[in-house]
């Protein structure tokens, strides 16, 4: 829940930073997807599997975006059997192509065959959760300059490096998808409804009993979906007190699919001939998408920087002496 304090008036808000992920790997925190994949690897090797079964032997690299890539089971994945039939167990051979095996083949564990997409969902959550309250502190000597008068944070991440690092106020951070300190259930998915799938998979071209499989699959899918327009409405509140800043710092934010709407509707509700934008980058390629997303989106008053070039010169001072 995000409280504000009294002290804080409306009108005086002039800045506003959006944290995403990015922004705690610049601290050093491994708190890539890929990082939660070796995590889960290590920690619940049969989920890690059944994620590659159901997604990455016809998908891709489920793990790239891994929020974005849970809606995108493919129907040849669910008509042929790899989303509904038996729990398979695939081992990597020298010419680097996963052969499969049945659970039953492999073990006496039988119990995993009919591991149904729900209970995939399900134990996903909770294992994500799990991997969110391990990570390890944030590295303060990587901090960067933030302006912490009259300025507001929604932060993206789940952890608190706002507030352990900067000291910033927890009252004054709206942690629009959850914070794990607080016992809340973490927002976590997908932008995609079972409608939007059923379109996108153009359920005309399919049998009768086709059809009632991609039906079942796609209402299973959206347990994870990621109701961005329900969130948006829930903290109207927030978004009157923002209405009036004067600049947005976007840093460590991908800018997905997922996180487009929330730049979209925040750009509607200011003034956007008084804000300036500005949008942290890491490569050449994020720097080229960025500038495609923002551009598409209307924003036209903005700057780019890299978190690296706003650490703090004291703490560039030290770094000189890490050996």
């Amino acid at each position: 829940m995000f409280l504000m304090k009294d002290s804080i008036i409306n009108n005086s808000i002039e800045n506003l930073y959006l944290i995403g992920n990015g922004f705690d790997i610049h601290h050093q925190i491994k708190c890539r997807y890929s990082d939660f994949q070796e995590w889960l690897y290590e920690n619940n090797p049969v989920l890690e599997n059944r994620l590659f079964q159901v997604y990455d032997l016809h998908h891709g690299d489920l793990w790239a975006s891994l929020e974005t890539n849970l809606g995108e089971i493919t129907t040849e994945s669910i008509l042929e059997g790899y989303v509904y039939g038996p729990m398979l167990l695939f081992i990597s051979q020298g010419n680097n192509k996963p052969i499969a095996l049945s659970m039953d083949e492999y073990t006496e564990n039988v119990s995993e065959v009919g591991y149904t997409l729900k209970r995939l969902y399900d134990d996903l959550q909770v294992e994500f959760t799990k991997w969110i309250l391990q990570l390890e502190d944030p590295i303060p000597k990587y901090k960067v300059k933030i302006e912490k008068s009259n300025t507001l944070f929604i932060n993206f991440n789940y952890t608190q490096t706002l507030e352990n690092v900067y000291g910033v106020q927890p009252s004054n951070i709206l942690y629009i998808h959850g914070c794990v300190a607080t016992n809340e259930d973490l927002i976590f998915g997908h932008n995609k409804t079972s409608e939007k799938l059923l379109k996108e998979w153009n359920e005309d071209k399919y049998s009768e009993e086709e059809l009632v499989t991609l039906i079942e699959a796609a209402n299973e899918i959206a347990i994870l979906y990621k109701d961005v327009n329900e969130i948006i409405r829930k903290n109207a509140s927030f978004w009157k007190k923002i209405q009036n800043i004067k600049r947005i710092h976007v840093w460590g934010l991908s800018l997905s699919e997922i996180d487009v709407p929330y730049i979209k509707h925040i750009n509607s509700i200011i003034n956007s001939k008084d804000v300036f934008w500005e949008f942290s980058w890491y490569s050449d390629s994020d720097r080229k998408r960025i500038v495609e997303i923002i551009t598409n989106i209307g924003i036209t008053q903005y700057s780019l920087v890299k978190l690296e070039d706003l650490i703090c010169i004291t703490h560039k001072q030290l770094q000189l002496f890490d050996y």
